[in-house]
């Protein structure tokens, strides 16, 4: 077995070995290294740290070694012996107290440890103490001083922060919305081989989002994100192969990459395995491990798979009947805004389906469905006025949502609008209309 003579030859070696994968992999660009073995020393994450503060190591390979968990109390031994005004511990340091990673979690510590670090002009520290600020977590939400520091920190060259600043340009909050900024800050990021960078500017190409849409690109984008493991991007490139956007169609493909997301913990490449399990999309027909994906994927408070989640308890499908249980989970979701949940919760109510019958409540729950543009929602929404469930009678507002759910095609609705115009119910009897509309719903039915 090989010895060091002292502890000094045991860092220089270690410092060399890194030195030597990252001069194998070129010059010029942040590099992806080779994971070193967990739990590493405190020698070797002295060299990782030196390799990510020159810019010889991406954010993305060091955070990967960070936080694995067998070297969360090598971090948090390190960091809090060295966090004086070393601005690296004091940002390892506060990571650890924001994570909760070999030490108790405590938010107000993290934020304390983060500006004495960006109050150093220390990049990394600048960009998580804006999340902080962005997010309101151990610090009232800021939105305005979030963009400062990520501002500060992008300036630095640092790529998560110029993928913090492009998302607020690109929402419109804590600054003016700028799209075409939103670009130059996510290609910035890309091309360092940021992977959070690429998915985002891969997000630009595939809407048009100020810049030209183009789904080549975008896939092209996804998939650098996505070979770097980025979940996010394996469930955006699986969406594509799924859809065939950008790229063949290849549901196989599409199952593989959210099978890599799902595997992380992603919630929403759970939901999306779930739904080709539940289809058969892909991969062979499994409802009960559909229900296995959805329940993870809803237990991390994914909206749309507590969605789907209740409607499998519902019907029984993978899962034994349980009305009541679908009726708590819609209610999640509902919660969450999501329209198909907030019908769905409506109609539960209305037909007293798990949960007492109550018109009034069903009314409710319609009314929030329609307003979210829900078709289905909106025609049961103008049944409830035209019959006075739950709510006064209005012939005129009636046909108003009888209305709004046919111009989006519901047939039910078209064929409720033609009766209304022939029969003069809550709009002046118009027989031309109704012709038009009778004949519409021949068409769609």
């Amino acid at each position: 077995m090989k010895t060091y003579k002292s502890k000094c030859d045991k860092f220089i070696c270690v410092l060399l070995f890194f030195v030597i994968i990252i001069s194998s992999l070129g010059i010029g660009c942040k590099k992806e290294i080779t994971i070193p073995s967990s739990p590493i020393s405190a020698y070797e994450l002295e060299s990782l740290m030196e390799s990510f503060n020159n810019n010889d190591v991406s954010w993305d390979s060091f955070r990967t070694i960070i936080s694995d968990s067998l070297n969360y109390k090598v971090v948090y031994d390190w960091a809090s012996s060295h966090v004086g005004n070393n601005t690296t511990a004091q940002f390892l340091l506060g990571r650890c107290y924001e994570r909760g990673e070999g030490v108790e979690k405590n938010l107000s510590k993290a934020v304390e440890l983060y500006t004495k670090a960006a109050d150093q002009g220390y990049a990394p520290a600048q960009c998580n103490l804006g999340i902080c600020y962005e997010d309101g977590e151990g610090v009232e939400k800021n939105l305005s001083k979030a963009v400062e520091l990520y501002t500060k920190a992008a300036d630095q060259g640092y790529a998560p922060a110029q993928c913090y600043l492009g998302r607020r340009y690109v929402m419109g909050e804590g600054v003016e919305k700028n799209l075409s900024k939103a670009v130059e800050l996510f290609t910035k990021a890309a091309d360092q081989g940021n992977a959070l960078g690429q998915c985002c500017l891969g997000v630009c190409y595939q809407n048009g989002e100020g810049v030209e849409k183009n789904l080549s690109k975008a896939v092209e984008l996804f998939t650098k994100a996505a070979d770097q493991g980025n979940a996010w991007a394996q469930c955006k490139l699986g969406r594509c192969y799924e859809r065939g956007e950008g790229v063949e169609k290849n549901l196989p493909k599409a199952v593989e990459l959210y099978t890599k997301a799902a595997d992380q913990g992603n919630a929403q490449g759970q939901y999306f395995l779930g739904i080709c399990y539940q289809n058969g999309e892909g991969v062979e027909k499994n409802l009960s491990k559909a229900v296995e994906l959805y329940t993870k994927a809803a237990d991390q408070g994914d909206d749309w798979a507590q969605c789907k989640l209740g409607t499998c308890y519902q019907n029984g499908e993978g899962v034994e009947k349980n009305v009541s249980k679908a009726v708590e989970l819609y209610t999640k979701a509902a919660d969450q805004d999501i329209s198909y949940a907030q019908f769905l919760l409506g109609n539960c109510y209305f037909n007293g389906n798990g949960v007492d019958r109550n018109f009034n409540t069903a009314v409710k729950w319609f009314s929030k469905a329609a307003d979210n543009g829900q078709k289905i929602a909106q025609y049961q929404l103008g049944y409830c006025y035209e019959m006075g469930l739950g709510i006064e009678n209005n012939d005129t507002t009636a046909f108003e949502w009888y209305k709004k759910s046919a111009d989006q095609g519901y047939n039910e609705a078209i064929l409720k609008v033609a009766q209304c115009y022939r029969d003069g119910f809550g709009v002046k009897m118009n027989p031309e209309m109704a012709k038009k509309w009778f004949d519409l719903a021949k068409q769609t039915k």
